[in-house]
C-alpha cells in the first residue's frame, strides 16, 4: 500500500475543488493508497459492506466507551454513509454525523496506465467540542487499522 503515490489535502482539492470547503477547518484528514482494476462503484460497494465480527466488536466497545464518557450517540450505530458528492467512476465522497464528531469517507480513482487504477481512500472528521477531540484521539489507531482492512477486503475478487 504504501508504494503508491501519495496525495496531499491540496491534490485533492485540485482534482476536486468541491471537497475545499469540506476541508475547511477539518480536525483530522488522513489519506491511504491501493491498485485495483475494479470501477469504483464495485470497490466502494466492497470497502462499505466489509463487517467481520471483529468490526461489529468494535462498535460495541464504541458503545460502552461512549457510556463510560457520558458522550451522548446514536443507538444501535451503524456506519452508513450518506452520499453527499460523487463523479462517475472517479469520486464518491460520503458523511456519518454523531453528536461528538462529523467524519467524511472519500474515494477517489486515478487511472494508471493500462486497466489499472490507484483507489485513495481519505477520511476527514470535524470534531464537536472537546469530547469529539478525546473521543477521536483514543479510536484513531483503530480508525486506521479498520480502513486498511476495508481496503483491502475491497480490492479481493
Amino acid at each position: 500500500m504504501n508504494k503508491l503515490k501519495k496525495l496531499s489535502e491540496l491534490d485533492l482539492v485540485e482534482l476536486v475543488p468541491n471537497l475545499r470547503e469540506v476541508l475547511r477547518n477539518r480536525d483530522h484528514f488522513d489519506i491511504k493508497s491501493i491498485a485495483s482494476n475494479k470501477t469504483l462503484i464495485q470497490f466502494n460497494d466492497q470497502l462499505l459492506t466489509y463487517h467481520p465480527v471483529w468490526v461489529k466488536f468494535l462498535y460495541r466497545v464504541r458503545e460502552i466507551l461512549l457510556n463510560f464518557l457520558k458522550i451522548p450517540y446514536a443507538k444501535n450505530f451503524e456506519p452508513v454513509y450518506k452520499i453527499v458528492d460523487r463523479i462517475d467512476d472517479f469520486f464518491w465522497l460520503g458523511v456519518i454525523s454523531d453528536s461528538h464528531l462529523t467524519a467524511h469517507l472519500g474515494v477517489l480513482k486515478k487511472k494508471n496506465s493500462g486497466f489499472s487504477a490507484t483507489f485513495y481512500v481519505f477520511s476527514i472528521v470535524h470534531y464537536h467540542g472537546q469530547a469529539g477531540k478525546f473521543y477521536f484521539n483514543l479510536i484513531r489507531p483503530f480508525h486506521h487499522l479498520v480502513v486498511h482492512w476495508m481496503m483491502t477486503a475491497a480490492i479481493k475478487e
